[in-house]
Protein backbone atom coordinates (compact mmCIF):
# COMPACT_ATOMS: atom_id res chain seq x y z
CA UNK A 1 0.00 0.00 0.00
CA UNK A 2 1.25 3.52 -0.77
CA UNK A 3 1.87 5.71 2.16
CA UNK A 4 3.14 9.54 1.11
CA UNK A 5 5.06 9.65 4.32
CA UNK A 6 7.29 7.25 2.46
CA UNK A 7 8.23 9.99 -0.40
CA UNK A 8 8.82 12.80 2.19
CA UNK A 9 11.02 10.37 3.96
CA UNK A 10 12.62 9.63 0.30
CA UNK A 11 12.90 13.34 -0.63
CA UNK A 12 15.34 14.30 2.79
CA UNK A 13 17.47 11.58 2.08
CA UNK A 14 17.56 12.23 -1.35
CA UNK A 15 19.07 15.33 -0.42
CA UNK A 16 20.97 14.35 2.25
CA UNK A 17 23.38 11.85 -0.04
CA UNK A 18 24.56 15.02 -1.55
CA UNK A 19 28.22 15.36 -0.37
CA UNK A 20 28.12 18.78 -2.21
CA UNK A 21 25.27 20.05 -0.24
CA UNK A 22 26.23 18.96 3.16
CA UNK A 23 29.83 20.34 2.70
CA UNK A 24 27.89 23.47 2.43
CA UNK A 25 25.26 22.59 5.37
CA UNK A 26 27.02 20.01 7.30
CA UNK A 27 24.35 19.85 10.08
CA UNK A 28 22.28 17.95 7.67
CA UNK A 29 18.71 17.85 5.86
CA UNK A 30 15.59 17.38 8.27
CA UNK A 31 11.82 17.56 7.99
CA UNK A 32 10.11 20.75 9.64
CA UNK A 33 12.23 21.89 12.58
CA UNK A 34 16.11 21.49 12.87
CA UNK A 35 18.37 20.60 15.37
CA UNK A 36 18.99 22.39 18.33
CA UNK A 37 22.46 23.54 18.14
CA UNK A 38 22.65 23.55 14.09
CA UNK A 39 24.40 26.63 11.73
CA UNK A 40 23.51 25.30 8.65
CA UNK A 41 21.22 23.22 7.70
CA UNK A 42 18.39 22.62 4.91
CA UNK A 43 14.83 22.15 6.13
CA UNK A 44 11.96 20.51 4.35
CA UNK A 45 7.86 21.08 4.77
CA UNK A 46 5.46 20.17 3.21
CA UNK A 47 3.08 23.05 2.30
CA UNK A 48 -0.09 21.37 0.30
CA UNK A 49 -0.86 17.91 -0.08
CA UNK A 50 -3.34 17.10 -3.25
CA UNK A 51 -4.28 13.30 -4.00
CA UNK A 52 -6.59 12.60 -7.45
CA UNK A 53 -8.14 9.92 -7.22
CA UNK A 54 -9.21 7.09 -9.87
CA UNK A 55 -12.74 5.77 -10.55
CA UNK A 56 -11.57 2.67 -9.00
CA UNK A 57 -10.91 4.06 -5.40
CA UNK A 58 -7.28 4.45 -6.14
CA UNK A 59 -4.67 7.32 -6.03
CA UNK A 60 -4.01 8.04 -10.09
CA UNK A 61 -1.28 10.49 -8.86
CA UNK A 62 -0.50 12.89 -5.82
CA UNK A 63 1.15 16.93 -6.01
CA UNK A 64 3.29 17.73 -3.09
CA UNK A 65 4.27 20.97 -2.63
CA UNK A 66 7.29 21.68 -0.33
CA UNK A 67 9.37 24.08 0.81
CA UNK A 68 13.07 23.57 0.83
CA UNK A 69 15.53 25.70 2.49
CA UNK A 70 18.80 26.47 3.21
CA UNK A 71 19.19 27.86 7.14
CA UNK A 72 22.91 29.31 7.91
CA UNK A 73 23.01 31.32 11.02
CA UNK A 74 24.96 34.51 10.44
CA UNK A 75 28.82 33.61 11.02
CA UNK A 76 32.05 34.85 9.41
CA UNK A 77 30.12 36.10 6.64
CA UNK A 78 28.49 32.89 5.44
CA UNK A 79 25.34 32.99 3.27
CA UNK A 80 22.78 30.32 1.85
CA UNK A 81 23.03 31.07 -1.65
CA UNK A 82 25.34 28.30 -2.34
CA UNK A 83 23.25 25.75 -0.94
CA UNK A 84 20.21 27.18 -2.83
CA UNK A 85 21.66 26.77 -5.82
CA UNK A 86 22.78 22.97 -4.94
CA UNK A 87 19.21 22.62 -4.13
CA UNK A 88 18.00 23.65 -7.18
CA UNK A 89 20.22 21.57 -8.98
CA UNK A 90 19.04 18.26 -7.27
CA UNK A 91 15.33 19.44 -7.35
CA UNK A 92 14.28 21.35 -10.14
CA UNK A 93 13.25 18.76 -13.66
CA UNK A 94 14.88 15.98 -11.03
CA UNK A 95 14.43 12.48 -12.15
CA UNK A 96 13.73 11.02 -8.50
CA UNK A 97 13.74 7.83 -7.72
CA UNK A 98 11.21 7.04 -5.32
CA UNK A 99 10.52 3.47 -5.91
CA UNK A 100 11.97 2.20 -2.73
CA UNK A 101 8.57 4.76 -1.08
CA UNK A 102 6.59 2.75 -3.75
CA UNK A 103 6.00 5.63 -5.97
CA UNK A 104 7.29 6.66 -9.51
CA UNK A 105 8.27 10.23 -9.74
CA UNK A 106 6.46 12.14 -12.79
CA UNK A 107 7.80 15.39 -12.77
CA UNK A 108 9.83 17.91 -10.10
CA UNK A 109 9.78 21.48 -10.31
CA UNK A 110 10.53 24.79 -8.72
CA UNK A 111 7.59 26.59 -8.57
CA UNK A 112 8.88 30.00 -6.43
CA UNK A 113 12.01 31.00 -5.24
CA UNK A 114 12.08 31.71 -1.65
CA UNK A 115 14.03 34.63 0.38
CA UNK A 116 12.75 35.86 3.50
CA UNK A 117 14.07 38.93 5.35
CA UNK A 118 16.96 38.15 7.84
CA UNK A 119 15.09 36.02 11.03
CA UNK A 120 16.64 36.75 14.31
CA UNK A 121 15.76 33.95 16.98
CA UNK A 122 14.02 35.93 20.25
CA UNK A 123 15.57 33.77 22.30
CA UNK A 124 19.18 33.55 21.48
CA UNK A 125 19.13 36.63 19.26
CA UNK A 126 20.82 34.61 16.45
CA UNK A 127 20.57 35.94 12.84
CA UNK A 128 19.58 33.15 10.04
CA UNK A 129 19.90 34.05 6.62
CA UNK A 130 17.45 31.81 4.69
CA UNK A 131 17.14 30.73 0.71
CA UNK A 132 15.63 28.52 -1.44
CA UNK A 133 12.32 27.46 -3.08
CA UNK A 134 8.63 25.69 -3.31
CA UNK A 135 9.06 22.38 -5.11
CA UNK A 136 6.43 20.50 -6.78
CA UNK A 137 6.54 16.90 -6.67
CA UNK A 138 3.82 14.91 -9.08
CA UNK A 139 4.33 10.93 -8.22
CA UNK A 140 2.27 7.97 -8.25
CA UNK A 141 1.64 4.78 -6.38
CA UNK A 142 2.99 1.85 -8.07
CA UNK A 143 1.05 -0.82 -6.44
Amino acid sequence: MADTVRVHDALVAYLAADAALLALCPDGVWWSVPPQGATAVVVVVLIDHHDQPGLDATTLYERSDYLVKAMIRMTAGAMPQGAAARIDELLHHAALDLSPAGYQAMVCRRIEHFTPPLTIDPTNQARWRQEGGRYELLSHPTA
